[in-house]
This record gives C-alpha cells, sequence and structure tokens, in this order.
C-alpha cells in the first residue's frame, strides 16, 4: 500500500510589502517499501488575494524513479494550482517550486496555505476511486506568509553626549570688563566637539572665549563666569546624566551669583532655572573645599581640594531642540 506525506514550505516568510511575490514549495513523498501511487494529481488552492505567477516558470524535481503521466501547469492568475499527474514508487518524491502574486488588496495579516496529494486508492470497490493524503497548514508553520508594510529597521543605537566649557563674563567692579567679546563662538581645531557644524542643529550657541589674554591682568575681585555647555547628538537618551566641575585653584566660589543662595544656572530644554548650592530636591549643589563628596559622584578627585559644582541631569533628551543646554557658575579671584 502507498504511503504519501505532504509537505509544504516557503523561502518568503516576509513580512511582504502589497503588491508583492510568495514562493512556495510542495514536496510529496511515498514512503520506502511501499507500493506505487498512481495518478498522484498535486492541487494547491491558494489564500484569498493569491494568484499563480506565470512569469516565473514552476520547477518540478522527480526524485527515485517517479514519472509525470500528465504535464499541467497553472495559468498567470488561476488560484486553485494543479500540476499534473504523478506515478510515485516507494521512497520517490515529487518537488514542486513556485512564485504566486499578492494583490495590492490583500488586508494585512499571517497566511496559511494547505496542499493535497490525491491518488488511485488500492483498496477501491469503484473505478477509479481515490484518496488522498494532506499538508495540514494549522499545524506547522513552515509555509506561513505575513503580509503587510515592512516596518523600517530602528537607527542603531548611538548614545553621544558633547561638553564644552567656556568663560562667558568677567566682571570687575560690577561692569563687564571690555575688550573681550564674550558672544562669540570659537571653533577650537584641537577639540571636535565644538564643531560648528555639530551645533547648528541645536538651540544653544556654545558662546564664550576659551582664556582671557594675559594682556589683560586679572586682578583680585574680578568675578569670572564659566558656562559648560552639553549637547545630546546621539539617537539615544542618556539616563541618570551628571557632571562635576571642580573650582580653579586661586578662586572662590560665589554663593549668590543667581540670587540668594543661588550660585548655579541650569538649562534644560531651552528653560533656565537657578539652583541653590545645597543638596535638595533641586538638581544642582555646591561643595566646599574638602567637603565631603555625595556617593555616585564624577569628580575627578574624591578629596574636593578646591570645591566643586555637582550637577544630576536626569535623564538628557535626544530630540531636536531639546538636547542642548548648559551649566553656569561664577567665581572671584583671591
Amino acid at each position: 500500500m502507498p504511503q504519501l506525506t505532504v509537505n509544504k514550505v516557503t523561502t518568503t516568510p516576509g513580512p511582504i510589502s502589497q503588491p508583492g511575490k510568495a514562493i512556495y514549495t510542495i514536496t510529496v513523498t511515498n514512503a520506502s517499501d511501499r507500493a506505487m501511487a498512481t495518478n498522484v494529481n498535486i492541487t494547491d488552492p491558494l489564500p484569498s488575494g493569491f494568484s499563480f505567477d506565470g512569469s516565473v516558470a514552476p520547477t518540478i524535481t522527480l526524485n527515485a524513479g517517479v514519472t509525470r503521466t500528465s504535464v499541467i501547469n497553472p495559468n498567470t492568475g488561476d488560484t486553485i494550482l494543479n500540476f499534473g499527474s504523478f506515478d510515485i514508487p516507494g521512497g520517490g518524491s515529487v518537488q514542486i517550486s513556485f512564485s504566486t502574486d499578492i494583490a495590492a488588496t490583500v488586508v494585512d495579516g499571517r497566511y496559511q496555505n494547505n496542499a493535497t496529494a490525491t491518488y488511485i486508492d488500492p483498496t477501491r470497490t469503484v473505478a477509479n476511486g481515490t484518496t488522498s493524503s494532506s499538508y495540514d497548514s494549522a499545524s506547522s508553520t513552515g509555509e506561513d506568509v505575513t503580509v503587510g508594510t515592512v516596518p523600517p529597521s530602528p537607527p542603531p543605537g548611538n548614545i553621544s553626549l558633547r561638553g564644552i566649557k567656556r568663560i562667558t563674563n568677567v566682571i570687575r567692579n560690577g561692569i563687564p570688563i571690555p575688550g573681550v567679546n564674550f558672544n562669540q563662538t570659537i571653533d577650537d581645531p584641537n577639540d571636535p566637539n565644538d564643531d560648528r557644524t555639530i551645533w547648528s542643529s541645536s538651540a544653544i550657541a556654545p558662546t564664550g572665549v576659551i582664556r582671557i589674554d594675559p594682556q589683560l591682568l586679572l586682578k583680585a575681585g574680578d568675578e569670572v563666569e564659566y558656562t559648560i555647555y552639553f549637547l545630546v547628538d546621539g539617537n539615544q537618551p542618556i539616563p541618570n546624566a551628571r557632571l562635576c566641575d571642580s573650582i580653579p585653584l586661586g578662586t572662590n566660589f560665589i554663593a549668590d551669583a543667581f540670587g540668594s543662595g543661588n550660585g548655579i544656572a541650569l538649562n534644560m530644554a531651552n528653560t533656565i532655572t537657578n539652583q541653590t548650592n545645597s543638596s535638595d530636591a533641586d538638581r544642582g549643589s555646591y561643595f566646599s573645599p574638602v567637603a565631603p563628596l555625595p556617593a555616585n559622584n564624577v569628580c575627578p578627585n574624591q578629596g574636593n581640594p578646591t570645591g566643586a559644582v555637582l550637577v544630576n541631569f536626569g535623564t538628557l533628551d535626544y530630540t531636536s531642540g531639546n538636547n542642548a543646554g548648559f551649566v553656569r557658575f561664577r567665581v572671584r579671584l583671591e
């Protein structure tokens, strides 16, 4: 007695955008040491909206003595496919590969597809009585095709945070010193972080000077304003972002630079808030020289010999318009 098995797979599981094409392979095998299965007719009712692609000839492979007794190929646009008839001896198999068209009107979803091999029943009691063996698409995912617009691949994760420091003012006797343009932007060729092309899309321009000309002869009592600009130019937010900037040697932190008890100004997402100097609910704090620093700080010198400004940003946004800001404080020369 013949013993046929039918298997079906696809090499195009998708997602496939409409209109598109799906390729299937049906394999019908007769078990070894079994009798010949005669007049085997292989049919495939395609899912709704799928049809035979006649622009690509089906590939039919006959293995181990199989003969094709009736040569029939589907026509372009057919939705129930018939590939003629075959005689399959024990141990033999037929493999049929073909292409289908998927109409533009096919709705998004996962599509399954049965296939059946019908042959002369050796135990028939009437002339030309048949029996069949089928591939059950519900029991396997090998032939499943997913139809729908292919979503774009997300860009690879890129975390990038840039920072530059500038002197943005020097005040003497309550008046900015003359002879220095603190509103200019300087592109230091030795620092890739201040490249103008990088900051051009930012809502903040990193103005200020890198150093004061020694000929200006800063004096004791002069107030120097420092601004640390930051820019998130990757495609990922930066969680738990923190800053530590040590107070320069020979200077003292000005505790009331931006109001009573507010020595730090913070710009995040185009909003400036004055921060208290103490470790409280806001993001900024100042630690006087040799004061113990908090846990998990990022200060390079944990001994804190000259004092330090600390800022806990939280999560920094990477979206345009919200991805830049600054930290500002002032010191007085001794």
